[in-house]
């Protein structure tokens, strides 16, 4: 059954992943804890890149780069020692193709802007609680509990680390210690204001563009990886600096709180540049003298899990990301991601029993993502004389940063939970999340069993068929139903219920509900073939709330003649549906009107068969095998006037979280058009209507039994 609490999330580290976690766990309903090492007094680093994988989620927390100074990401130029232009691109025609903005960005302001989203009182959830210098010392998996450096225990029903590179809580999970090692290469940070470089004649060719993306030097530079790259920030009036030089000129780094705090001496900096054109110099000279820090380039071996019982790595604790020759700009994206895919897989309604088999469930979605994307940004930043490791090829790097930025987190997130490998799946013969209007949660699964009580109300019972529930080992399967309530009752409902075999199928795959052992849920997809083995196997099929996602008729017939061949002889089928009409909704209308015209309209740009409900017995007909075909409509009332305070209850949870579909479609569905605040206005009016006079919404059913 759903969880009645939410989840206690218990988050080590108050960094970019950290608080990305943190919102995506809030905003599920989760009661999130964050405990930060660091007094926060300031957030070190310089800026970072928002690659358009990265803002397409930040939007969707309702978080936007562009109101906290974001620049956005014009060119990239490439010049060598001497300052000679070796290639420039404009990302003008890319940028139509990408699902969001490309940002450049001060980490400072992405760091507040984060903060603020997950501990501001507005927004959905509860804020999150942040707890500063509170250093963990020990994580107990299992157990989800930290130690803090006090000796204080604080346990939760999970438990994030994202504490960095030099995370504690790694030790915990991998259960060694996993040594950080140093790529040969470190870096200079400095920021500077870009009208420093303008007003210079011999600098200004460093910052003649806004939104650009300069690297001087690398390869082709005095045969070294060597090389000076910045870019603008903060509405374009900061300049990042990073200067890269190899480790062992520099000597010994000391490792800072956050790996990028060590004071550096500028003058060094100016001279691992010796050679470099006047220009490069009088850049370099302008850093500001006391302003320069130093960051170690460590990287670590590709660990085989980030999962270890409740508790999960994420971000540069699972997998460090190194600045690479051509950026892909995937530091921060990915540990959003890692955020955003949490968020999907630990949804509201989850229980702490779920935890560790959700978390595996995540790994599932990131893991094979992010190494990938890691090892691009490795390959991108070795010597460019491929001494330290193959090159790669500008074609080769084009392609992968095209297939980078087009990754979207949630729904991959979501497909993955459902058993689709990726979003790309739909078809007119398969189905994907992108038709499954909601995600197969735990929340989903409470609409399904409101729904289900409220029809088998409306009916008269759950079963329309005069189907013999005496005999031994009964066979029944629910199509499309792996919320497994429909089948619970109807094993009450059995003679000998220990001997049946009660199977429930689904494209979701839905949390585990603590069903019967002979009570088997599994991912099937209704437009697929059913096993062979289970021809002729069964005494009831049962099918609810479908119908509409079948492309046309030929396709209807198709499927259910596969399921009337699954019957045994003189077994019965019911059949159970809505309908659901898109169209032109008239300002006349009540709002209960306007709102099914809406779902209407959502299932119709899915391509999906909103008519078809009302057809049940003419299906079973002309799909043959079959006799003693027979329908009945009824009415389920929805809020006021539904029999009785239980049933009215149910009807508002149902409509609730039917709103919650269509309110999550907006801007997600192309052709429909509809304002977040038009939409909003429209379902206050039909919560309003459901509380003082109630409406009804109209369902069939049809059923036949399998010729002899």
């Amino acid at each position: 059954m759903a969880q009645d609490r939410p989840l206690k999330v218990l988050v080590i580290g108050a960094g970019i992943g950290g608080l990305s976690a943190a919102i995506a766990l809030r905003q599920q309903g989760h009661e999130v804890e964050i405990f930060e090492k660091s007094r926060l007094a300031s957030e070190v680093g310089a800026a970072v890149h928002l690659a358009p994988n990265c803002t397409a989620l930040l939007n969707r927390w309702d978080i936007f780069p562009e109101t906290f100074g974001a620049t956005v990401y014009e060119s990239i130029i490439f010049r060598d020692s001497e300052t000679v232009p070796r290639y420039q691109k404009y990302y003008e025609d890319e940028r139509t193709n990408w699902q969001a903005e490309y940002f450049l960005v001060h980490r400072v302001d992405l760091h507040s802007a984060l903060k603020d989203k997950a501990l501001s009182e507005d927004g959905s959830g509860v804020p999150a609680k942040l707890h500063t210098s509170c250093a963990i010392t020990d994580v107990d998996c299992n157990a989800a509990t930290i130690t803090l450096v006090d000796g204080t225990s604080v346990t939760g029903d999970v438990v994030i680390a994202a504490d960095g590179i030099h995370s504690r809580a790694r030790k915990s999970v991998t259960g060694r210690e996993v040594p950080l090692f140093t790529s040969g290469k470190c870096a200079y940070r400095w920021l500077m204001p870009t009208s420093v470089l303008q007003q210079n004649p011999e600098t200004s060719l460093f910052a003649e563009e806004r939104g650009q993306v300069v690297q001087v030097g690398g390869e082709g530079s005095n045969g070294e990886f060597r090389r000076i790259v910045f870019y603008p920030c903060s509405n374009n009036a900061i300049m990042n600096c990073i200067g890269f030089v190899p480790t062992q000129e520099v000597g010994p780094i000391q490792k800072g709180l956050s790996g990028y705090n060590q004071s550096a001496n500028k003058g060094k900096l100016v001279k691992h540049f010796d050679g470099f054109s006047s220009p490069v110099i009088k850049m370099l000279e302008k850093a500001p003298e006391d302003e320069v820090m130093l960051w170690d380039l460590l990287d670590m071996e590709v660990l085989p899990s980030w999962v270890n019982g409740k508790t999960v790595l994420l971000g540069d604790a699972a997998h460090p990301f190194l600045p690479c020759k051509y950026n892909m700009g995937q530091g921060a994206a990915q540990a959003v991601e890692d955020a955003a895919a949490l968020g999907v897989c630990l949804p509201a309604g989850s229980s702490p029993e779920e935890v560790p088999l959700r978390l595996r469930l995540w790994e599932r979605c990131r893991k094979e993502r992010a190494d990938w994307v890691q090892e691009v940004t490795r390959i991108r930043g070795r010597d460019p004389s491929g001494k330290d490791g193959p090159p790669q090829t500008s074609e080769q790097f084009a392609a992968a940063f095209k297939e980078c930025v087009a990754h979207d987190a949630w729904n991959h997130a979501i497909n993955v939970s459902i058993g689709q490998p990726n979003t790309a799946m739909a078809t007119q013969t398969k189905l994907s999340i992108s038709e499954y209007l909601s995600s197969p949660s735990s929340t989903e699964a409470e609409r399904l069993q409101s729904q289900h009580h409220l029809v088998v109300n409306a009916f008269g019972g759950m079963l329309l068929c005069p189907v013999d529930l005496t005999k031994p080992n009964f066979c029944a399967l629910d199509s499309c139903g792996a919320d497994g309530f429909w089948l619970s009752e109807l094993r009450e409902e059995l003679a000998q219920p220990d001997s049946a075999m009660l199977i429930g199928t689904d494209i979701a795959s839905y949390p585990p509900n603590g069903f019967a052992k002979n009570i088997d849920i599994r991912q099937q997809n209704m437009m697929d073939p059913y096993p062979d083995e289970w021809t002729g196997s069964f005494d009831l099929i049962h099918q609810r709330a479908a119908v509409a996602f079948f492309p046309d008729w030929t396709k209807a017939l198709e499927v259910t003649r596969r399921q009337i061949a699954l019957l045994k002889p003189g077994a019965w089928i019911q059949l159970v549906d809505s309908v659901m009409l898109a169209g032109e909704a008239s300002p006349t209308d009540p709002p209960s009107a306007r709102f099914f015209k809406t779902l209407g309209n959502c299932m119709a740009a899915l391509k999906l068969n909103t008519h078809i409900g009302i057809q049940l017995g003419k299906l079973l007909q002309e799909a043959g095998g079959v006799e003693q075909v027979e329908t009945k409509a009824v009415m389920v009332r929805l809020g006021k006037g539904a029999g009785s305070p239980e049933l009215e209850e149910l009807g508002y949870e149902e409509l609730d979280k039917m709103i919650r579909l269509v309110a999550g479609a907006v801007g997600r569905i192309e052709g429909l058009k509809f304002s977040k605040e038009e939409l909003h206005e429209l379902l206050e009016s039909v919560r309003e209507e459901a509380k003082t006079v109630g409406f009804d919404m109209k369902w069939y059913a049809a059923w036949a039994r399998k010729s002899l």
